[in-house]
């Protein structure tokens, strides 16, 4: 076993929730791509870590392996409704479409399927996963894929891992260490009355007796019952209060909630908000702390209002807006904190992927107007002129399209592509975050303001330097960060699309030879230095691409049929150990 691995089966702790970081994700993915909802897929995932963390001390190599977890996780999910008609778990509809049709594929063919094309397994480690034969996982795959016949499936299947990869988190990690966590209960004083010497004020008495008669009624159990409640209610309405000023704040309503997210309604069509975003999340949590503070009060007959209130502070600081998180952020700043950092930009990552979705939807709600009007030309939005005339817009359209400034959006026009888009990011909040967080950071900074976000648009050279500034900053990155997927998804598709491995014309020509529009860019990869985790993997295939007079290449075959990332893996660890790329 390796050091982490082996200080986790000595018992230690933090060893346990650092191992568990780098597994749960895949885990609690996988449960979603099995099918069910993200909220039950956190869930899923929060018990099986539980678990392991209830076993500490206990437990073997074997729990800790990863056939071991995702052998877990399928007993977990037997049983379990899935949710075949969920909608809106992407952006994209072609996601959720090949995700709908993944869901409804048996199980026997469904499973194999999804650890082969989302979690690189081996058809070895498959078999070992679902204890079946080789031969059976193969054929169940090769099965899997007849029945979504789907034109470009290969191709599909990688962009829609893609879409996994930036799904919020659905586990609560608290959930997970709740057995850690004591209720302490703090003893009421018991009443003493002091033996008093005789006095000749009256009065004095009359007061002495007046307090005790008070202190009586407020420690009697009916007051302590009324008071609580009183307590309760107040919590309510203040907590309900804030989350309406903060959607106040950014120029839009609270949606609708439902059992697996908050729902916009839009045009008449529902779509689903993961669990995860801003105040849904924070909303379970309290209406869970309610009902434990209510539980609390019927057992005992009072609640202990100093924790109450210091669990309440807490929940409503998870509110806190993007602004209001870069306010705090410009008083304490978290340079020397590298954890910190991470979990601040965590956060602001996923309120800012909430906001970016629900103003998307505000915006498909009014693209008709704006498309049939002057504003629409050449495949591009007139953005100056949308700013210019927002006054004779909807009240929703105005307030959205105003107060998404105050969190850092901006509209925006890319042709074609996105012809009304919410940018996130602004050069004033980038230097603020630069300026404020650890020097790790910049790299993650650059990827959640759209720096490098040239896939759909730009030329070779543009995505060729994005690339290659992604690789000088692995070394700034580990592969355990919160934030690790956000690098490589953007890096797996920068190379897909620098390599011109998405082309819509395709690798190959007529011939069967590559084309030699994809031979110079290949070249151009390799050219990158030694320990370019791109140009190894490009110089592999066109070594054997040379050998075979440009026809096949085993490197290439497995790159599109498993993943880009199995070549590039070890090659991407190499450079964050330290081997920077030239």
């Amino acid at each position: 076993m390796d050091g982490l691995e082996g200080r986790v089966i000595d018992g230690d702790k933090e060893a346990f929730k650092e191992w568990m970081n780098l597994h749960i994700r895949p885990i609690e993915l996988f449960a979603v791509q099995y099918g069910i909802s993200q909220e039950e897929a956190g869930k899923v995932a929060e018990t099986i870590f539980g678990n392991l963390y209830g076993k500490l001390g206990l437990l073997t190599e074997e729990h800790l392996e990863e056939v071991s977890l995702f052998k877990t996780a399928i007993q977990q999910l037997k049983g379990k409704q899935l949710d075949v008609q969920q909608e809106g778990l992407f952006s994209f509809e072609e996601d959720n479409e090949l995700q709908w049709r993944i869901t409804n594929l048996p199980q026997e063919t469904r499973l194999p399927l999804v650890l082969v094309k989302f979690h690189n397994k081996s058809v070895a480690e498959i078999a070992m996963i679902l204890d079946k034969s080789e031969q059976k996982v193969e054929d169940a795959i090769k099965e899997a894929l007849r029945l979504l016949t789907e034109p470009n499936v290969e191709k599909k299947l990688e962009f829609l891992n893609l879409s996994y990869e930036r799904l919020a988190p659905s586990y609560i990690e608290s959930n997970i260490f709740m057995q850690e966590k004591e209720i302490s209960r703090v003893k009421e004083p018991e009443a003493t009355v002091r033996k008093r010497k005789p006095i000749a004020l009256w009065s004095a008495g009359a007061v002495i007796l007046i307090f005790l008669l008070l202190v009586s009624v407020f420690r009697s159990d009916a007051y302590q019952q009324s008071s609580a409640e009183k307590f309760i209610k107040k919590m309510n309405v203040s907590f309900q209060q804030e989350l309406d000023d903060r959607f106040e704040l950014i120029g839009l309503s609270e949606p609708e909630e439902s059992n697996n997210g908050y729902t916009l309604v839009m045009q008449g069509f529902r779509s689903e908000i993961s669990p995860i975003s801003y105040g849904y999340d924070t909303k379970t949590k309290f209406k869970r702390f309610v009902r434990e503070v209510e539980r609390q009060l019927e057992e005992e007959g009072r609640i202990n209002k100093k924790e109450a209130k210091q669990k309440y502070n807490e929940l409503v600081l998870e509110l806190r807006l993007p602004s209001e998180m870069v306010e705090q952020l410009q008083k304490e700043p978290l340079n020397d904190d590298r954890e910190q950092s991470l979990i601040f930009l965590d956060e602001l990552r996923s309120k800012n992927e909430f906001l970016t979705n629900v103003y998307i939807e505000i915006l498909g709600e009014h693209l008709e107007m704006i498309f049939e009007s002057d504003l629409f030309n050449d495949g591009m939005v007139d953005v100056d002129e949308v700013l210019e005339r927002k006054a004779s817009f909807p009240l929703d359209f105005q307030n959205a399209i105003e107060r998404m400034e105050t969190q850092y959006f901006s509209l925006t026009s890319v042709k074609e592509i996105a012809p009304l888009y919410p940018k996130y990011g602004t050069p004033e909040l980038e230097k603020i975050l630069r300026r404020n967080l650890h020097p790790d950071m910049q790299i993650y900074i650059s990827l959640l303001t759209g720096t490098f976000n040239l896939v759909y648009t730009g030329t070779f050279e543009d995505h060729l330097e994005a690339l290659f500034a992604l690789e000088k900053e692995l070394p700034n990155t580990k592969e355990s960060d919160q934030l690790s997927y956000v690098f490589n998804s953007n890096y797996i598709f920068l190379f897909f699309t620098a390599a011109g491995l998405n082309s819509e014309k395709g690798v190959y020509d007529a011939s069967g030879v590559v084309r030699q529009e994809i031979k110079d860019r290949w070249k151009r990869l390799a050219a990158n230095g030694e320990v370019s985790p791109s140009g190894q993997v490009i110089r592999e295939m066109i070594d054997e691409m040379e050998a075979s007079n440009w026809t096949t290449s085993p490197s290439l075959e497995e790159l599109m049929n498993y993943g880009v990332w199995v070549n590039l893996e070890s090659k991407m660890e190499e450079a964050r150990a330290g081997k920077s790329a030239n």
